[in-house]
């Protein structure tokens, strides 16, 4: 019992110990819809953005991506001074895919993470996902220091729905221009009547 007792102090000692800058970064994502290349698959991407305490040399975070969800990820932009891996998911082990970087110069990225997937999930679009972070210990070994999910920044829609919106949006300025300097068809210059009834 004695020994149970100090390999759980020894664990939580460890975990103060350990780097603690990677429990307060936050990663929030963008998911976009891109254009599908092949016909039946979804294609889309996330883009992570960190913020909070940044992380130090030798520490780094994993996404994870259900089997079931997502398949063919492919690394994008990738901020320097970091090293990034790719790993496929396996929905017949079952096994997630992960997307993995690790912080070889420290700090902060001012760019993004990007990686594009398949997406198997149906119209509601990609949305939060579990995500770990770990540092170096002492040992010399990589460890958990916590998990969490990712938070949406916002959707952002396929180029196509862009196209349609921005030409509403012109549509409606240059409508309200026209009414403005009077050149709209159905304004016509008709005397009111004054309060006798005469023009």
């Amino acid at each position: 019992m004695m020994l149970k007792s100090r390999l759980a102090l020894l664990v939580v000692l460890m975990t103060l110990a350990s780097p603690s800058v990677a429990r307060a970064t936050v990663i929030s994502f963008e998911a976009i819809d891109l254009a599908d290349v092949s016909s039946g698959e979804d294609l889309w991407s996330y883009r992570y953005h960190l913020s909070g305490t940044p992380l130090g040399v030798d520490e780094g975070f994993s996404v994870f991506f259900d089997g079931s969800l997502y398949s063919s990820l492919s690394a994008g932009n990738t901020p320097s001074g970091w090293d990034v891996l790719v790993f496929q998911p396996d929905p017949n082990l079952p096994s997630a895919g992960i997307y993995d970087a690790l912080s070889l110069t420290g700090g902060l990225s001012l760019s993004f993470f990007e990686v594009s997937f398949v997406w198997h999930g149906g119209a509601t679009g990609p949305g939060s996902q579990f995500v770990e972070f770990y540092a170096l210990d002492p040992a010399g070994a990589y460890g958990v220091v916590s998990s969490g999910v990712t938070g949406a920044v916002s959707q952002v829609p396929e180029p196509g729905s862009l196209v349609l919106m921005s030409g509403g949006v012109t549509a409606i300025l240059v409508a309200r221009r026209r009414r403005s300097s009077g050149q709209s068809p159905r304004s016509k210059s008709v005397s009111s009547p004054n309060r006798d009834g005469r023009a």
